[in-house]
C-alpha cells in the first residue's frame, strides 16, 4: 500500500478534502504524509453571496480575505464546502457588480468545491433566480437546500437532477408544486442510490397542489435498502397521503423479500412498519395520521 505513488495518494486525499485529517490519522507511509500535507495546506472555506439594497456582494469567511488573494493560491489548496445564498448584510462584505460574481466568482467557486459542498439557496426573492442560473448543473454540489420561486427553481434543480450525480442530501427548503418530470428524475436517484436523504417541505393536510412523498419514491428507497448489503445512511421525509402521496394502505401491500421480516405496529394517532434484513439492518416508516407527516430512516445494527 505504500507502494503507491505519491501523486496518486495526493489526488485522492485532494478529492475527500473535508476529511483529510481523518484519513492521514488512520493510514501510514505515503497516505497518511499524503493526507497531513493537504491538511496543513488547503484552506476549507464558507462562501456568501447576496445582494443589499440594489448592491451584490460577497464574502468568504477567512478573516477577510478577497478573491484576488485566493487566485494566487494553486487550486488544490482552495476548497469550499458550503455556498450560502442571502440578502441581507454580512460582516466583512465586500460589494461588487452582479457581473463580477457571474464571470470571476461563481467560476472561481465551482472548480473548487467537492462532492460534499453544500449549496443553500433558501430566499425567495430576485436573487434566489439569479443566483440559481448562475450555479446551473454541472457544477458539482453533493448537498442541495433550495427554495421554490417559479418555473425558474424547476429548471434549476432538473438541471442538477439530470446532470450531476454527485447529490447526496437534497431538501426542499418551502413547498414545490408536485411536477412529473421533477418526481421522476427524484425517484431515478433515489433508485440508482444516489440521494441518499431527501427532504420534503411538510404541507398541510388537505394540500392538492404541492409536493408529497410518493409511493414511488418509498418504492425506490426501499429497494435500495433491500439489496445493499451493507448499511447504508438512508432517509426520505415529508408530508404523505392522497392524492399523491403514500398512505398505509399502500405500504400494508407492498410485497417482502424474503430476505426481510416485516412488523406492524398500529397505534392510532401514528402507524409504524419495521423492516429486518438478516444481517440486523432496520428500515423505519412512521406517519403520523393526523398531519400525514412521513419518515423513512434507515439504521444500523
Amino acid at each position: 500500500m505504500d507502494r503507491v505513488p505519491v501523486t496518486f495518494c495526493r489526488d485522492v486525499t485532494d478529492s475527500l478534502s473535508f476529511f483529510c485529517n481523518v484519513t492521514a490519522n488512520r493510514l501510514s507511509g505515503t497516505w497518511n504524509m499524503a493526507g497531513s500535507l493537504y491538511a496543513s495546506n488547503v484552506k476549507l472555506l464558507c462562501a456568501t453571496i447576496g445582494k443589499h439594497r440594489g448592491e451584490w456582494f460577497y464574502r468568504f469567511d477567512d478573516n477577510g480575505v478577497t478573491l484576488e488573494e485566493l487566485l494566487k493560491l494553486p487550486r488544490r489548496c482552495v476548497v469550499f464546502h458550503v455556498v450560502y445564498v442571502c440578502c441581507s448584510p454580512v460582516r466583512g462584505m465586500r460589494r461588487c457588480s452582479k457581473k463580477y460574481i457571474e464571470e470571476r466568482l461563481v467560476p472561481f467557486i465551482c472548480v473548487r468545491t467537492r462532492v460534499s459542498t453544500g449549496l443553500f439557496v433558501v430566499i425567495r426573492n430576485d436573487v434566489t433566480l439569479a443566483v440559481m442560473k448562475m450555479f446551473r448543473a454541472p457544477y458539482t454540489f453533493g448537498r442541495l437546500s433550495v427554495s421554490y420561486c417559479g418555473p425558474g427553481s424547476e429548471e434549476f434543480l432538473l438541471s442538477h437532477l439530470e446532470n450531476n450525480d454527485h447529490i447526496r442530501k437534497l431538501e426542499f427548503y418551502n413547498a414545490w408544486p408536485h411536477r412529473t418530470v421533477l418526481e421522476e428524475q427524484l425517484v431515478k436517484h433515489l433508485r440508482y442510490g444516489i440521494i441518499e436523504i431527501l427532504t420534503l417541505h411538510p404541507i398541510v393536510i388537505d394540500d392538492k397542489f404541492n409536493f408529497r412523498v410518493t409511493f414511488a419514491m418509498l418504492k425506490a428507497l426501499f429497494d435500495v435498502w433491500a439489496s445493499s448489503e451493507n448499511s447504508r445512511n438512508l432517509c426520505l421525509s415529508g408530508s404523505g397521503g392522497r392524492p399523491t402521496g403514500v398512505t398505509v394502505q399502500d405500504i400494508i401491500s407492498m410485497p417482502v423479500p424474503t430476505n426481510v421480516e416485516r412488523t406492524l405496529e398500529d397505534l392510532i394517532t401514528t402507524y409504524r412498519v419495521l423492516w429486518t434484513k438478516q444481517n440486523g439492518c432496520t428500515l423505519h416508516f412512521e406517519i403520523f395520521c393526523v398531519t400525514n407527516q412521513v419518515t423513512i430512516t434507515s439504521r444500523k445494527p
